[in-house]
């Protein structure tokens, strides 16, 4: 089991090593596999829900959405250049809604929900070899960013600051 998320009906979705499982009231509800659904191949890393209610799965060999609106899962909406065959490991919304995307290796992946507008991000020269791990807004317009090498806070004017231990 490599996560455990709730989705906004209600329903507790679980990523594992056997594919992508859907519980409510303590019964499985769905259990989709590659070899039976749409689901990419290899390991379910994680789910993420936008606040679109459609979930983001990443799994080890690229990305697929459940649509809430028509519960199934679907591999055909991403455009061209999209990050839908990398090895995603997190997903973070802004309160802008727009998404970012960390990959197990390269940089940072940005998108809005529908998909219109994304890119990768641009370098930042501190950050470059370094994983990410997780990503959050701070409350003043910028981003707090945790690698394989520590913690930074990008700022929305582009300024990187480094954290310690000491921090």
């Amino acid at each position: 089991i490599f996560c455990i998320r709730p989705d906004n009906s209600g329903n507790l979705w679980v990523g594992t090593s056997d594919g992508l499982f859907c519980f409510n009231g303590g019964k499985m509800i769905y259990h989709f596999t590659s070899s039976q659904s749409k689901l990419p191949p290899g390991n379910v890393y994680e789910i993420f829900f936008d606040s679109s209610d459609n979930g983001w799965v990443c799994a080890e060999k690229g990305i697929c959405l459940w649509e809430a609106s028509t519960k199934s899962i679907i591999i055909d909406s991403f455009p061209k250049g999209f990050v839908s065959h990398e090895k995603i490991r997190a997903i973070y919304e802004t309160s802008g809604h727009d998404l970012y995307f960390l990959p197990e290796k390269g940089p940072m992946f940005y998108s809005d929900i529908p998909m219109k507008k994304f890119s990768y991000v641009d370098s930042i020269p501190m950050l470059e070899g370094k994983q990410f791990l997780s990503i959050i807004e701070d409350d003043m317009d910028g981003m707090l960013v945790t690698t394989n090498n520590g913690m930074y806070r990008l700022s929305s004017d582009g300024n990187v600051m480094p954290f310690s231990f000491a921090d």
